[in-house]
């Protein structure tokens, strides 16, 4: 029997009456607590979960979190709860490593609902609390007594069955059980009756009053029990599962369908949950990776390891076990990734995470078989590429055009610009020709051909002229081809087309050239014909039916043995016609006949020619030699008469043949040979003549005899008796009547006697070349010995006049120094005689004042022209240039002899010098120079030899006026060395006229040389020691007491012998060597010092000898300088102050007027400014502009040398801006006169005016722009 409770608080009572066993099998999981949270009591189950969770603190042990706010204390807890501490199990969870408590419908949390009070929650404690709670449960609470029958239900049963209570609720409960779910409570019953169960849990479906279905849970548990285990009493509860139900329903039925879509899918399936375990599979799947296995036997088992199987299947790179690890940890849905098998087979794979209420519960992969597809697609795709490289490859414009002529396609070809190209897409030819700026009338050219090619479907080809930017005509072949659909339209239109500009002016060269070959065939004299390979003429022109007579239509088709004579036919036939059978070409000479039966003899040259698909043909070339055989007649018939000509010139001759063998040889060969002629016919002729080299060169002259070469040459060969002979030999080929080579012949002339005189030519030769050696040694030698003395004589005068003398002492020295110097001029035309002869005399080219030059010049002979009383005299044209460029020094030097001559040889009257402009130009003077004298004159016959070397007009005048006689050579010498001429007019005994003219360049002030007056310290060679080695004493008295004027040590030596004694046992700062010493000369000294003694001490040359060649002797033997007897005193001193490492020997009087002269023409204040005062980017800035200003002078003189203005407007282009940053406006306005610089205008005439300023000044900043980096004071 069933009863229902009463009332909530009845039920709720009967639940507090359970013991705690009782309790825990009612709720497995509760736990009770206190006001201050700590954990008084649980159930069995959350014990054993969580260990000992007596008196411990709720939060300690659990992590509750409602509405997304985690709970920490009891008042937020009391908060959150609207049902008094009852906890729906979702929102607790266990710390630590357990999930969640996830039992749907059991009591998980019981507490007190007084706050901030301690509660006792023992069963004997506070009741009503409790029923309260218990109360609030959702679920239907029954209990049943075995013992009476009764059934009692809780107020939740009428909400499960949308029905009010009735007094017979168990009957209203059962009567809404499902028929069909009766049974498992009936057999439920049976089970408790019989002490089988001691608990249950039904799933049965209730019948609602609206007509509806419910699911309940029905729960139970035996809460009192006879001894013998038979029940008394069972409470449980009924839950609504309802929604639950319709849930798994809805998940099973959404199951089947996707289990029948994976199954009759043709694609791969596999799912698996978030424990990678395989919730799903397909038998494609299985079947697509080689798996044995049914797809059911695959379901719960390790997804991973189906993984890895599938990953020994595909191809590497791909590690498919880590890609698929990849895509799991995204959560993120892919697609399309391209799988690759051993087996060839290539799969798409697609997987997605499978997402429940927000939740990941696993992952569906899905594989479909591509490989069908992928390899229809590469196909495709390398179709489409191949024609597409095709259409691309093509050198020719390729188009397709729609139906409205818009671009559908153009190649690279046709557009080289891609971007053109893709812009040029769906556009017509009107806005293409708009874009490019083209004609418009090429697009309605266009458009007309297309609409005809609409209309009537055919295709079309036309040409089509363009003209480049350059006004050059492009020449196009162009088509449009129609494609025609099913329906008989036109779908679209390809257009071509190629570039026949080449073509054209092909075919205009061709037709061209056909014309001129038309002209040549027929207006040539040559004789041109073709025939077919039978000998009928299928060709011929005017010019050999000229000759022969006839027209051509009375040639043409002819044979050409028709016109040859009859006995001449079958050797034609034979020579000529048959021999094409195995030549290409045939050369000959053959005889035709005219239409007057005139004989004509042609010499011709034939060929056969071959085309494919053709009948060879032969073209030949003729010309008329009749009259040359006629010649030939003339020459064969002179022959014999040539042949005894040469043997009366005993001259011998011999003929051969081809392979040079001896033909012929006359008498006189045999007699100059020695050999008989029978010894001579048919020997090669380089077995019989020459031997060794002479062997070798023969071989190949008669080689070149082969090739047609005519020459005459020596050679050395022995006659029969072994007498060397030499013979020279003219040689040349002969060829025979029809022209082809058959040998060779040699006319030999014995020229013995003239190579024995050339022999003894060339021995007196060398003895004249010994002799010159001799006579250079001489002139060494006689430069040497006067020098010395000369140095002693010069020194001890300069030094004489240091001291104070009287007037008589004054005159003498006077007359000791113009003796010693008259005699240097004496030796110096003899020098300068010997560099003439040797052609080594050179000029300087630089700036001089003609005026200064005269001057000093009639300074040097005036004191001697005031002894005898005569007025000298000079006139300058003041239409001179104020500066010429030249070798003053020469210039002076041949006015000093001309005026010295005129002085010597004048014993009254007046000499006189004279210079004027002979002409004028832009950048040039001729400039005459004349010296008149009325001395005694010369006889017209002594004028004829006046530059002859050492002569003078009467010996007997010989002791009156002494010289050398080679002042006037040497004058002519370097006249006509500085392009100049001389010309005499003397009458005797009334005077002399000479005339010199030389042309000179202008320049101006900037060319003349600095002049600088020096002096050295007195103590520059301060406590230096120097072995003076000199074996004249004099010359050594005299270097000794200059150079203790300047406080140097000095110790002497007179012989190289000497010198190495005193290096053995002293140290030397440096060494003044005197070349020619006896004992041991300054040469030999010099090498020993140099391999025994020191290697590194400065040696410097004395020596008198100033012919050339002396100074290389000094320097090869080691020796480190060279000074030339006499020398000044500041020579000395400079060249000693040079290798001792002394700087700013001589103090310049001039130097601050030369600072005040030369400003600075440059700024580097820009530089600063850009470097913010970094120094070290200023010095390398200035290092570069000195760099390229000295590249640019380099340029600009040899674009002025090489009259290449370009050369130079480039340049002064390239460097303006340079010289703008350094502020260099002195030559602004020059600098760009020679950017615009014009060849042709009027400013050629200031051209060279410039290019010399801008030198100067570039030049000028340069050596500026060096000291200042030197001083580094910026």
């Amino acid at each position: 029997m069933t009863t229902m409770y009463k009332s909530e608080n009845e039920m709720s009572t009967a639940v507090l009456q359970l013991d705690t066993e009782q309790i825990d099998r009612l709720f497995p999981d509760y736990l009770l607590i206190d006001s201050a949270m700590s954990i008084i009591q649980c159930s069995r189950s959350v014990a054993e979960l969580c260990k000992d969770l007596s008196n411990v603190f709720l939060f300690d042990a659990f992590s509750i979190t409602i509405n997304e706010t985690a709970i920490n204390d009891f008042d937020k807890l009391v908060t959150y709860v609207t049902s008094p501490l009852i906890i729906s199990n979702e929102f607790i969870s266990l710390k630590g490593h357990f999930e969640y408590i996830n039992k749907p419908g059991e009591l998980l949390f019981v507490g007190s609902i007084l706050q901030h009070d301690v509660v006792d929650f023992s069963l004997n404690g506070n009741r009503s609390a409790l029923i309260n709670n218990i109360d609030k449960i959702a679920d239907n609470i029954w209990e049943h007594d075995f013992r009476t029958g009764i059934t009692k239900f809780s107020k939740k049963q009428s909400e499960l069955l949308g029905a009010e209570a009735t007094a017979d609720n168990v009957k209203l409960w059962w009567n809404s059980i499902h028929p069909d779910d009766k049974f498992q409570l009936e057999e439920n019953d049976q089970k408790y009756k019989s002490a089988v169960l001691d608990k249950h849990a039904l799933e049965y479906r209730l019948l609602c009053k609206d007509g509806s279905l419910k699911w309940v849970l029905d729960k139970g548990v035996v809460v009192e029990k006879e001894n013998n285990g038979k029940p008394l009493k069972i409470i449980g509860t009924h839950t609504d599962i309802t929604s639950i139900k319709q849930a798994e329903s809805a998940l099973r039925e959404s199951e089947l369908r996707f289990r029948s879509l994976s199954e009759n899918l043709n694609d791969g399936i596999i799912v698996e949950d978030e424990d990678r375990r395989i919730v799903l599979t397909n038998q494609k799947f299985c079947d697509m990776f080689d798996i044995i296995f049914q797809p059911k036997a695959l379901s719960d088992s390790s997804c991973k390891d189906a993984m890895r199987h599938c990953s020994k299947l595909i191809k590497s790179p791909v590690n498919f076990e880590e890609l698929s690890e990849g895509f799991i940890s995204s959560q993120k849905k892919i697609s399309s990734i391209i799988l690759e098998l051993n087996n060839g087979k290539i799969y798409e794979m697609d997987c997605a995470p499978v997402l429940i209420d927000g939740q990941y519960k696993g992952h569906l992969w899905k594989y479909a078989d591509v490989t069908d597809r992928i390899y229809a697609d590469n196909k495709l795709e390398a179709q489409k590429k191949f024609y597409e490289d095709v259409l691309n490859g093509i050198p020719a414009d390729i188009a397709v055009l729609n139906e409205r002529r818009e671009y559908l396609y153009v190649n690279p070809y046709a557009v080289k610009d891609e971007a053109l190209r893709k812009w040029l897409i769906g556009k017509n030819d009107e806005a293409f020709c708009n874009y490019r700026n083209k004609p418009l009338q090429i697009a309605e050219k266009r458009k007309q051909l297309f609409e005809e090619v609409i209309a009537s479907g055919k295709q079309l080809e036309w040409e089509e002229k363009n003209l480049t930017k350059d006004g050059q005509p492009l020449h196009y072949l162009r088509k449009l081809f129609p494609v025609i659909n099913s329906d008989g339209n036109v779908k679209f239109m390809i257009g071509y087309g190629i570039d026949i500009t080449e073509r054209k002016k092909f075919e205009d060269e061709l037709s061209l050239s056909e014309k001129r070959y038309r002209d040549l065939f027929n207006y040539s004299q040559a004789l041109i014909c073709t025939h077919d390979m039978s000998g009928k003429i299928l060709t011929i022109n005017p010019a050999t039916c000229k000759l022969l007579g006839y027209d051509q239509d009375e040639m043409i088709g002819k044979k050409i043995y028709d016109f040859i004579p009859a006995d001449d036919r079958a050797l034609f036939k034979e020579k000529y016609l048959d021999a094409f059978a195995h030549n290409d070409n045939v050369k000959g000479v053959f005889c035709v006949v005219s239409k007057a039966a005139k004989k004509n003899y042609l010499l011709y040259q034939n060929y056969k020619v071959e085309e494919p698909g053709k009948e060879p043909y032969i073209i030949g070339f003729s010309q008329d030699i009749t009259e040359r055989k006629k010649i030939e007649e003339v020459i064969r018939s002179g022959e014999e008469k040539y042949r005894s000509i040469i043997e009366n010139m005993n001259l011998g001759m011999v003929e051969l043949d081809n392979e040079s063998k001896i033909m012929f040889a006359n008498e006189n060969l045999c007699r100059m040979s020695g050999y008989e002629m029978n010894e001579l016919l048919g020997k090669k002729l380089y077995n019989v003549f020459s031997a060794g080299e002479s062997r070798h060169f023969i071989k190949q002259k008669m080689y070149l005899k082969k090739e047609g070469v005519s020459e005459v040459y020596e050679f050395v060969t022995t006659n029969k008796i072994g007498e060397t002979r030499w013979w020279l030999v003219s040689g040349s080929p002969l060829h025979s009547h029809t022209g082809e080579a058959k040998g060779s012949l040699l006319i030999c002339l014995d020229i013995t006697r003239q190579k024995i005189l050339e022999q003894e030519l060339r021995q007196a030769k060398q003895h004249a070349e010994r002799s010159a050696s001799a006579k250079e040694l001489f002139l060494a030698n006689m430069s040497h010995e006067i020098r010395t003395p000369m140095n002693a004589i010069l020194g001890m005068g300069k030094q004489l006049e240091r001291t104070v003398m009287d007037g008589q002492q004054q005159f003498y020295l006077n007359a000791i120094n113009g003796a010693a110097s008259n005699l240097l001029v004496i030796i110096n035309d003899i020098l300068d005689f010997s560099k003439i002869e040797a052609g080594k005399m050179t000029l300087d080219n630089v700036g001089f004042e003609l005026e200064t030059v005269a001057n000093k010049a009639l300074q040097v002979v005036i004191h001697k022209a005031e002894e005898k009383g005569l007025a000298l005299s000079s006139n300058i044209d003041p239409n001179i240039a104020p500066v010429l460029i030249g070798d003053p020094y020469r210039i002076n030097q041949v006015l000093i002899n001309l005026l010295g001559n005129s002085v010597k040889f004048t014993e009254k009257g007046s000499v006189s010098i004279h210079c004027k402009v002979a002409e004028d130009n832009e950048h040039s003077q001729l400039i005459h120079l004349e010296v008149v004298d009325s001395g005694i004159g010369m006889s017209d016959e002594f004028q004829k030899s006046l530059f002859d070397k050492f002569l003078q007009e009467d010996d007997k005048n010989g002791k009156k006026y002494s010289g050398t006689g080679l002042g006037m050579s040497i004058v002519k010498e370097l006249v006509e060395l500085m392009n100049g001429t001389i010309k005499v007019d003397s009458k005797k005994n009334i005077g002399t006229v000479i005339g010199i003219n030389i042309p000179f360049a202008k320049g101006n002030k900037n060319d003349l040389p600095k002049k600088e007056e020096k002096k050295a310290s007195s103590n520059i060679l301060f406590n230096k020691r120097i072995l003076l080695v000199e074996d004249n004493e004099m010359n050594r008295m005299l270097a000794t007491i200059v150079l203790n004027q300047y406080s140097a040590i000095v110790d002497e030596a007179i012989n190289g012998e000497e010198a190495i004694a005193a290096m053995r046992t002293n140290d030397y700062d440096i060494i003044l060597m005197d070349m020619r010493m006896p004992v041991m000369d300054g040469l030999e000294a010099t090498q020993i010092i140099r391999k025994e003694l020191s290697p590194s001490i400065p040696i410097i040359a004395l020596t008198a000898n100033a012919v050339m060649g002396e100074k290389q002797k000094c320097l090869e033997v080691g020796m480190n300088d060279f000074l030339i007897k006499p020398f000044e005193e500041e020579e000395l001193v400079q060249i000693l102050a040079k290798w001792l490492g002394i700087k700013n020997v001589f103090s310049n009087k001039d130097e601050n007027r030369k600072h005040e002269s030369n400003p600075v023409l440059f700024s580097i204040e820009n530089l600063k400014n850009i470097s913010r005062g970094n120094k070290e980017f200023i010095t390398k800035m200035l290092n570069i502009f000195v760099k390229e200003i000295g590249l640019a002078l380099q340029e600009i003189r040899a674009g002025e040398q090489n009259n290449n203005i370009e050369k130079i407007r480039s340049t002064a282009h390239r460097i303006k801006p340079s010289l703008s940053n350094m502020a260099v406006d002195s030559i602004r306005d020059e600098i760009l006169q020679l950017e615009v610089f014009d060849l042709s205008g009027k400013e050629l005439v200031q051209f060279p005016e410039i290019i010399n300023k801008v030198e100067h000044v570039l030049t000028t900043i340069i050596e500026q722009v060096n000291n200042l980096i030197a001083s580094g004071e910026y």
